[in-house]
């Protein structure tokens, strides 16, 4: 079975490392951006390999939204799915992510349980491996 290929967009370290091992240990492979604008080059360079995109809305250089907004207006971004990933989780940001085309919205600290359930709900991925299965 191949792996699902995630392009995870987040500028901060920490975060990085955290959803780049959640996703990791979901069988899946990662290609990072720090940036917006990094986001749009990996998926207009990597367009038919990738099978979603999670996308920080606070970014350096481009935004999320703005980012998403150039992958959505591609041939091949048009039903990737694309989660936000944001500390704000005030009233109007959820339908704010929405209405840039966004697919759904995760709010940071990301919990592996919830991007498990997100992407399978998106991807159908199979549940993890247990430990003792690795």
């Amino acid at each position: 079975m191949t792996a699902y290929q995630i392009l995870l967009a987040e500028d901060y370290p920490l975060n990085q490392k955290l959803v780049a091992t959640i996703l990791q240990m979901m069988g899946c492979d990662v290609l990072l951006a720090n940036n917006g604008e990094e986001a749009v080059f990996l998926f207009q360079t990597h367009k038919k390999t990738i099978d979603a995109i999670l996308m920080d809305i606070k970014m350096p250089i481009m935004d999320g939204i703005q980012a998403t907004r150039k992958i959505r207006s591609s041939k091949y971004g048009a039903h990737i799915p694309i989660i936000a990933l944001t500390a704000n989780a005030v009233e109007g940001d959820r339908e704010h992510c929405l209405d840039a085309g966004m697919t759904d919205y995760l709010t940071k600290p990301i919990g592996r349980a919830a991007l498990e359930s997100m992407l399978k709900q998106y991807l159908g991925i199979c549940e993890p491996l247990s430990a003792e299965a690795r």
